[in-house]
This record gives structure tokens, sequence and C-alpha cells, in this order.
């Protein structure tokens, strides 16, 4: 199945996405990132998983996997997360946004 014709929601979404992270790193750096905060970044994270695998971008997939996990933990825990995990996540979403520009 040609999936090109689905390129360009995908990107839509993607770009959705990839701005929900962003939105939930800036409370997490200042320090007010709340449960709902976390359960959006996971939604958005597995959303972007899943919808990179059906396209075939299976490095998108695999990163996004990568965030998707310790969010879901954290998530279904009550936990808040480590740290050093902003600094994992705003590392992580530079690689997203190369990852996902090389395929524009």
């Amino acid at each position: 199945m040609d999936l090109s014709v689905y390129h360009e929601i995908y990107m839509e979404e993607a770009r959705k996405n990839l701005g929900e992270l962003q939105r939930q790193l800036a409370h997490l750096e200042d320090g007010t990132i709340e449960p709902e905060g976390i359960e959006a970044a996971q939604r958005a994270a597995h959303s972007l998983k899943g919808d990179s695998a059906t396209m075939g971008y299976d490095e998108l997939a695999a990163m996004a996997y990568a965030l998707e996990t310790p969010l879901k933990e954290a998530s279904e825990q009550g936990e808040q997360l480590p740290a050093d995990f902003a600094r994992t996540l705003k590392s992580s979403l530079n690689r997203l946004q190369e990852a996902l520009e090389a395929v524009t």
C-alpha cells in the first residue's frame, strides 16, 4: 500500500505531538508539571510512536517509544519523573525534530 498520500497528515500530527511534548518539557523544566501533563506527554509519545510505525519510520517510532516508556511508568505509578529526565527529554526531542525533518 502506498502510504505517501498520508504523509502530509502524518507530518501535521507528528508536529502536534512534538509540540505537546515540548510544552510538557517546559513545565518539567520549571517544576510545574502536573500528573495530567505527564499523561499528556505519554499520550503524545504513544501517538507519535504508533503513527511513525504505521508510516514505516522505524527510527522515529523507536525514539518515541524510548520516551513513552518512562512517561507511562511515571503516569501509572503516580511518581515524579527523575530529575535528569528533563535533559533526556530535551535531547530526545531535538533528535526527534531532526529525524522528522529528514522525512519531510
